[in-house]
């Protein structure tokens, strides 16, 4: 029997279904683990910016590695026996060779499609990367002016700027709080300064110096962190990302595995990095202020619970120290991501807010596994507050709409099944694919080569007005899954069969279908056009709607 544990693998039913099911436990585990990392490595302050200490799966493979070797570990214990693994991880192979010699299977062939470049290659290209990148945003920052200084005390509010943030005439288009600004005054909409993270994917000099022209067209009050850094701090940042991947040596095992390997190299491939730099920076950033006296009142952190967020709130606890970090979880993601569930020894180490924010009662502050400590508040679904007033429309024409996460390897998941979808039924003229706005569709055709099919019909609707004429919803990870599922619209969720499905439904509001093949989606779709689900809004049961008072209490207190 051949297993096949490549990131482009596509296992067996069986085999997904086991890993959706074994997830959980393996990510309990796993915060324990890092929980120990921490302890054994006596780490602190800025030493806890490295990815692989803050359970994301997203940045580091850790959690689903350690997911797959326990498939193979009970697989074993059901005396199934292999005669070939296939891994494209070659940090997986000594855990699996161990396994598979407790397990008296030591003629299975471990086979490494590993193409990953050498460490001193990708060292070398992460400190031109980060030359290249501080340069930029030095100058590019000064040569449009973009550094103001508030005159008055102000709420801070982390936020992102991405490619599409502004128009060409430098509006800006806010993703994160939508709306808020209608329930405060003009005097109280003065305070608030927002202090974002550019994630706009710039790497040439031409897209620097456009994306901060727009920001300096921008009536928007910004903190811009680059227009604060000189070279000076830069050059601390970036000293300190050569030397921190480095202070962790003692790694314990996680569920009897050791992962060693695996864990170093992942803290190899961040010495000297810009994403490293850029972390450090922000921590710097909040001490420039202080510097300058900057007076706040109160901080927003859009708590993802990222390195970036343990920074900001690193450097509040430390030059702040009377300022109040409320971390706001505008969103619903896959509990797959531990990081988005706050754990009590994040809280010891100062690097969670001191308040978190939920949208709603089933928001992550509430799910299973988080420090049931936590001081937590209720607040305003400003993202998703249309849903209350969306109108959900009778047409009987077909729309089956596939809504593409920002996660590439999903996107390439829900593509295949359209084109399946297209392929193999008389649903062809009914599919619509709404892409993610990180990307420009040209640029994404790029990037997945099955998007190139001009069968696919690639639509530029919003969010609203897909959700208001869908029959069905097919997606993965997007939080348009809960927004769909809070119309009463049917949501199929495609599952990852090369590794653990994305689902950002909580488990106690599962009505929606995984879907795990061809056949799996077939049925969902023909079994909600021939008993069609009444569509009844009911998102005020599942979210806070903004109100004066709310949006008040998260903004000014």
């Amino acid at each position: 029997m051949i297993l096949d544990l490549t990131s482009k693998s596509h296992l067996n039913e069986d085999d997904s279904r086991f890993l959706d099911e074994i997830e959980e436990g393996v990510r309990s585990a796993y915060n324990e683990f890092i929980k120990e990392l921490i302890h054994l490595n006596n780490l602190k302050g800025i030493d806890l910016l490295v990815d692989v200490t803050c359970r994301n799966p997203g940045k580091s493979s850790l959690l689903l590695n350690a997911c797959k070797l326990q498939l193979v570990k009970e697989r074993l214990k059901e005396n199934i026996k292999f005669s070939s693994i296939k891994i494209d991880n070659k940090f997986l192979k000594n855990p699996i060779m161990e396994l598979l010699r407790n397990y008296n299977n030591s003629s299975c062939n471990v086979v490494v499609t590993d193409s990953s470049n050498n460490i001193i290659f990708i060292i070398i290209k992460n400190i031109i990367r980060s030359i290249h990148g501080s340069i930029n945003n030095i100058f590019w920052s000064r040569y449009y002016n973009l550094k103001k200084i508030p005159s008055t005390s102000i709420t801070y509010v982390d936020t992102f700027l991405l490619s599409n943030s502004f128009d060409n005439e430098g509006n800006f288009y806010d993703r994160y709080y939508t709306g808020f600004e209608k329930f405060l005054e003009p005097d109280q909409n003065t305070k608030i300064w927002f202090a974002p993270v550019i994630e706009a994917g710039m790497r040439k000099q031409k897209e620097y110096k456009d994306f901060f022209l727009k920001i300096s067209r921008s009536k928007t009050n910004f903190l811009i962190e680059e227009s604060w850094l000189n070279f000076t701090d830069y050059f601390v940042c970036f000293f300190h990302s050569l030397i921190i991947p480095l202070k962790i040596k003692k790694i314990p095992l996680i569920k009897n595995h050791n992962f060693s390997d695996l864990i170093k190299n992942e803290l190899h491939q961040q010495i000297g990095s810009f994403s490293l730099v850029r972390t450090i920076s922000k921590y710097k950033f909040i001490n420039k202020l202080k510097k300058k006296q900057i007076a706040i009142d109160r901080a927003i952190d859009w708590h993802e619970n990222q390195v970036i967020d343990r920074a900001l709130n690193l450097g509040f606890k430390e030059f702040y120290p009377d300022v109040e970090v409320h971390g706001y979880q505008g969103f619903m993601i896959p509990d797959f991501y531990a990081n988005v569930q706050p754990q009590k020894y994040e809280k010891l180490l100062n690097t969670i807010p001191d308040v978190i924010h939920a949208i709603g009662p089933y928001a992550h502050a509430y799910r299973k596994g988080v420090d049931k400590d936590l001081k937590v508040q209720k607040s305003p679904a400003l993202r998703f507050s249309y849903l209350k007033d969306i109108s959900l429309e009778t047409s009987t024409n077909l729309c089956i709409v596939f809504i593409l996460p920002m996660v590439l390897e999903e996107c390439s998941i829900l593509i295949k099944s359209a084109l399946s979808l297209i392929n193999n039924t008389e649903y062809k003229k009914s599919i619509y694919l709404k892409l993610h706005p990180t990307y420009e569709l040209d640029y994404f055709k790029t990037l997945i080569k099955e998007a190139q099919d001009n069968r696919l019909n690639f639509v530029s609707d919003n969010i609203p007005s897909l959700l208001s004429r869908a029959s069905i919803i097919i997606s993965s990870t997007s939080s348009a899954i809960f927004e769909a599922f809070s119309l009463g619209i049917p949501v199929g969720i495609m599952a990852n069969n090369s590794g653990v499905s994305l689902n950002p439904l909580p488990k106690d509001l599962l009505e929606s279908s995984l879907i795990y093949n061809e056949a799996d989606l077939i049925r969902f779709i023909e079994n909600n056009i021939t008993e069609p689900k009444k569509r009844k809004n009911q998102s005020k049961r599942f979210l806070y709607f903004p109100s004066t008072d709310l949006v008040r209490k998260l903004f000014l207190g």
